[in-house]
């Protein structure tokens, strides 16, 4: 089996060393090449991905794709999964580590399991200037096999939607178009929604994989309010006009508490999330979502008062007749 292990980098010059060799120190003895793409940052992170490359001897075969000009995560991964020629494809981020067994232990259970779309590996987060990582628990079953099973553990969060650490069949990825909207932050939440629609076999690696480090330079810390808000907007607008068949009010329900809080955080500067948040209730109101209305109703009532982003912060810890609002992203 190949596996393709897809990596973008820009400006990760502080991690780039502990990523490539965590690559490099992979146990797995099949067939294995690392894509590294280059999306014109302002550091040395290429240079000193070039300089490891250059001395390493060993069976993984690593090329370096390059940008002509910064287009973002997004694009970065497309050009990767555009190149990649491997059966199997693993994104991981450019500041993150996998353990040494990670492609050997996540390739051996596609193997005995050649039906599975994807396999899924266990991490742990890595908080900035602490020893101490912090392990996610998933309490799943590791076999899933059935798409209802599957896209209500997607929904409720009990699977991260993230693309990292996920060992996908390329021929899955191609055949349903599942790549990265371009010139969007926040394109997991987006590219997991469409993954949803399609798995029907996943199997759950409950052992630790992946090790995602916590920094403050990352682009969910650094992006800017305008451009934050109009790429969730865009993801929200085509979540309502895509629902899934069947899943129509689960799907409802799941992202409302994501989308009150944007609602709220940029209806003043994005008039447009007015008429979103019409169209949501809508949908709401057309699939019988009762508490979903209610969410989006005390948001719009929030969004007539002062601090009604913080009441809204507050209302997720008290007891109330509706349901206990679920987090939508990590």
């Amino acid at each position: 089996m190949n596996v393709s292990v897809i990596v973008p980098v820009y400006n990760v010059a502080h991690y780039i060393d502990k990523c490539i060799k965590s690559v490099i120190r992979q146990t797995y003895k099949g067939s294995m090449e690392c894509l590294i793409i280059d999306d014109c940052g302002t550091d040395n992170s290429i240079g000193i991905a070039k300089k490891i490359i250059s001395t390493y001897k060993g069976p993984v075969k690593f090329q370096i794709l390059y940008h002509n000009r910064n287009r973002g995560l997004s694009a970065a991964r497309n050009t990767g999964v555009e190149h990649a020629l491997g059966d199997y494809i693993y994104f991981m981020d450019s500041d993150d580590e996998i353990s040494d067994n990670c492609i050997e232990t996540l390739a051996g259970i596609a193997t005995k399991v050649p039906d599975a779309d994807m396999v899924i590996g266990n991490y742990k987060c890595v908080p900035r200037n602490k020893n101490n990582t912090i392990a996610l628990d998933m309490r799943l079953p590791e076999e899933m096999i059935y798409h209802e099973e599957i896209a209500q553990a997607f929904l409720s969060h009990r699977i991260p939607m993230n693309a990292w650490n996920k060992l996908i069949k390329r021929s899955f990825i191609l055949e349903h178009q599942l790549l990265f909207n371009e010139g969007k932050v926040f394109e997991d939440v987006h590219w997991s929604f469409y993954m949803t629609k399609y798995l029907n076999n996943i199997r759950i690696y409950k052992g630790v994989t992946y090790y995602y480090h916590m920094r403050p330079s990352s682009i969910v810390n650094t992006t800017d309010s305008w451009n934050t808000g109009n790429s969730f907007k865009v993801i929200y607008e085509d979540i309502l006009q895509q629902l899934t068949e069947g899943w129509e009010a689960k799907e409802l329900n799941c992202y409302v508490e994501g989308f009150c809080k944007r609602y709220l955080q940029y209806r003043t500067i994005i008039p447009e999330y007015e008429n979103l948040y019409k169209v949501y209730s809508s949908k709401a109101q057309d699939f019988g979502c009762k508490e979903v209305l209610l969410k989006l109703r005390l948001a719009y009532m929030m969004g007539k008062v002062p601090f009604g982003l913080g009441i809204l912060g507050m209302m997720k810890s008290a007891k109330t007749g509706v349901t206990k609002i679920k987090r939508e992203f990590n």
